[in-house]
């Protein structure tokens, strides 16, 4: 059985940008920017396995009746106060701005 890595922030002084933020790297953690603040998590297969299940579900009713989209947790969602979150799934009705990947 392959083991998780502890989840640790990179060390750092103070507030972490936006700009910081997006040059961090794709190496399978789930990221957040929370009030300057790095969050960082791993993913587990459980909470995969569920969040694919409940993208399959959402997606099945939103896509064929062109409401909006389904994204899972590799999307960042920057919100108006400067936070980018990554929740586990982000369904988007049309209206709202499209998430951003780093």
């Amino acid at each position: 059985m392959a083991t998780v890595p502890t989840a640790t922030a990179p060390p750092r002084q103070g507030r972490m940008t936006l700009e910081e933020f997006m040059r961090l790297p794709d190496d399978g953690y789930k990221y957040e920017l929370v009030d300057g603040e790095l969050k960082v998590s791993p993913s587990g297969l459980e909470q995969e396995d569920i969040g694919a299940r409940l993208i399959t579900y959402l997606s099945n009713h939103i896509l064929p009746r062109s409401m909006g989209r389904v994204y899972g947790s590799n999307a960042g969602y920057r919100l108006p106060n400067g936070n980018v979150r990554a929740p586990d799934i982000l369904p988007l009705t049309h209206g709202y701005p499209n998430p951003e990947r780093r």
